[in-house]
């Protein structure tokens, strides 16, 4: 690094991946699109657009991450965004939790064996907290994914049954066999196909309101895992 009279401290980002390399093919699987090559440096580009439409546009980088004084990742792979529209509020940026070989679960397994667990917080005004690796508190509640991965980099459930108002509805086995639930902590409405509700269902009015919801236009909630 040079020492010169300028005010601003510069460092030059020259560790990228190119635009061939295997790993740049691979974002197309982890984002959804084709990834761009710079004409100039032949960089491989990433963009990702979420389910609320905000996006992100840059480079795919790598460099060496520290998470901890001993949780050390070389080579650790990353988008350098470079134009990012949305809702992101005042955040630098996303962590990606998904299955996705690049996301930053698999890309730390050797350290910490892709076990993670977080604490939404409960107001606008609390604060959360992201655990990395095994937790010391054994009293947690939990639920087995479901090993049907479908080549999917999202985390899905199965699908048991529904209770209504603490009443189980009369659902075949059946509608459930083919199908899982994609669990998101991106989205906040929770959607279930189209299923026939037998006479022996609760009322629905037990557990929604009288008063019809008006319908707005269809748009998606999926968020994309990065």
């Amino acid at each position: 690094m040079k020492i010169l009279s300028g005010d601003l401290l510069l460092i030059r980002f020259l560790l990228t991946e190119s635009c061939t390399s295997t790993l740049c093919t691979q974002l197309s699987s982890a984002t959804g699109n084709d990834p761009g090559c710079s004409s100039a440096t032949k960089a491989c580009i990433y963009g990702i657009q979420y389910g609320d439409q905000s996006f992100s546009v840059g480079y795919f980088s790598r460099e060496r991450l520290t998470v901890t004084t001993t949780g050390v990742i070389n080579n650790f792979l990353f988008g350098c965004g470079q134009n990012n529209q949305g809702l992101f509020g005042g955040s630098a940026g996303l962590i990606g939790l998904g299955r996705h070989p690049i996301s930053f679960v698999q890309q730390t397994a050797s350290k910490y064996n892709k076990i993670f667990s977080y604490c939404l917080p409960s107001t606008s005004s609390s604060t959360g907290h992201l655990n990395i690796g095994g937790c010391a508190y054994r009293k947690l509640l939990y639920t087995s994914f479901t090993t049907i991965s479908r080549g999917s980099s999202f985390y899905d459930l199965d699908i048991v049954s529904i209770i209504v108002s603490g009443v189980k509805l009369s659902l075949t086995p059946s509608l459930f066999s083919s199908g899982v639930a994609i669990i998101d902590s991106g989205t906040v409405i929770t959607r279930l196909p189209p299923l026939p509700m037998p006479l022996s269902s609760p009322p629905s009015g037990r557990a929604c309101p009288s008063t019809p919801l008006p319908l707005s236009s269809p748009y998606s909630t999926r968020v994309t895992s990065t």
